[in-house]
């Protein structure tokens, strides 16, 4: 309830500048029914134009870089994170992705929830290609084509499982070997195209998913290509887009495959997309009402004394030996308390956001945030960084 007063505040306030503004637009943003509704496709129309026109497998793999550096990786997912072997430094890593059901098993097994499951899916690809403007006809043979290629990922990927071993997320490689394993696909033109120095090393994972994404580029026609991607960029903009296009992604992603009973109220998906897209500056705004400095040193405070007194109890334990001790006092040491919110807050002042355009601040902020991430590959980790937004309810320890 606070959070929604201080969204609706900050779109009130005609002088809001900073951080406030773009908390204010954004929100004014989503509840401009009225715009959202004449806008129709049309906020993601470029980019389905530049799918429209792609031509060879050479033009879909540098379409793939062009969308992943604005934070939409419809095939794959890449990022910057932790070293495994040297967690200072932050590195690449490219992992299997590209599948709309949750996990390969409910493409390629017989169970009864998962053959509901893939027929929802080609339904709903269906009903999306209409949406976009398909005969039934088209639509149908267009979502046929996109759950065939997805069923083709999903029988190279590697289960769920398997990824929980971290040597399966950690497959060093450089760029040479890379390109030895996707001939047509160019890591070196990806990271050129996505504003990322060329790296001695990255992490290649799942590479039998690389493998046959390498493969598909090569025997799957361009304009199956077109279909999967134009699919996706639809899809993952759908909640933002009119009406029809956000009850249709609703209808299949909650209530077909989550069971949920029905729509929320756009004030609160609007608040759900503005917690996920902008959580800081949000933030912001919210201890400054709610979580005053003072506030914020008592906690320091609290957890300080309690740190004193976990050293104590290890010092005076008697079945723990000297050796023991001295390790369990290097790592008390090397904690780093984060109460309530960072020292530091992130800067925003490059981002400028739209009161008339939902799902284009949606993909902006998306954008934002996907370079933030890409500038910090190939640098130091910064601890003091935060995972997750001040008015999050939650605790976590990395």
């Amino acid at each position: 309830a606070i959070q929604h007063t201080l969204a609706q505040a900050a779109a009130a306030n005609a002088q809001a500048a900073g951080v406030e503004k773009l908390v204010g637009d954004f929100y004014a943003s989503g509840m401009d029914e009225a715009a959202i509704e004449k806008a129709g496709l049309s906020p993601i129309q470029p980019i389905l134009d530049r799918i429209a026109v792609l031509a060879t497998p050479a033009d879909v793999a540098a379409y793939l870089g062009e969308a992943a550096a604005q934070g939409r990786g419809a095939l794959f997912r890449f990022g910057g994170a932790e070293d495994f072997r040297d967690s200072s430094q932050m590195i690449a890593y490219a992992s299997q992705g590209g599948l709309s059901l949750p996990e390969r098993a409910y493409y390629l097994e017989d169970r009864p929830d998962y053959q509901k499951a893939r027929q929802a899916l080609a339904d709903h690809m269906a009903a999306v290609f209409v949406l976009a403007g398909e005969t039934p006809e088209a639509a149908q043979t267009l979502a046929g084509t996109v759950v065939e290629f997805e069923t083709r990922l999903a029988r190279a990927s590697t289960p769920r499982v398997e990824l929980r071993d971290p040597a399966k997320q950690y497959q060093p490689a450089t760029l040479e070997e890379a390109d030895a394993l996707t001939p047509n696909f160019s890591w070196g033109a990806f990271f050129d195209a996505v504003g990322v120095a060329r790296p001695p090393k990255f992490s290649l994972t799942t590479r039998d998913f690389f493998k046959e994404a390498n493969a598909m580029l090569a025997d799957m026609p361009v304009s199956s290509w077109q279909a999967y991607l134009r699919y996706h960029e639809i899809d993952g903009a759908a909640p933002y887009l009119s009406n029809a296009f956000a009850t249709e992604s609703f209808n299949f992603y909650s209530k077909a495959l989550r069971g949920q009973a029905e729509l929320g109220p756009r004030w609160k998906r609007v608040m759900n997309a503005l917690s996920g897209a902008l959580g800081e500056p949000l933030g912001q705004l919210y201890v400054k009402a709610v979580f005053p400095p003072e506030s914020k040193a008592k906690m320091q405070a609290l957890v300080g004394n309690l740190s004193k007194a976990l050293k104590q109890r290890i010092e005076g334990l008697e079945w723990m030996g000297p050796e023991t001790k001295a390790k369990a006092l290097e790592k008390w040491a090397s904690f780093t308390p984060k109460i309530g919110y960072p020292d530091k807050w992130q800067d925003y002042s490059s981002l400028a956001l739209s009161r008339q355009d939902y799902a284009g601040n949606v993909l902006k902020v998306m954008a934002f945030e996907t370079r933030v991430n890409f500038d910090k590959i190939g640098k130091p980790v910064d601890r003091s960084e935060w995972h997750m937004s001040p008015q999050t309810v939650n605790a976590y320890y990395n």
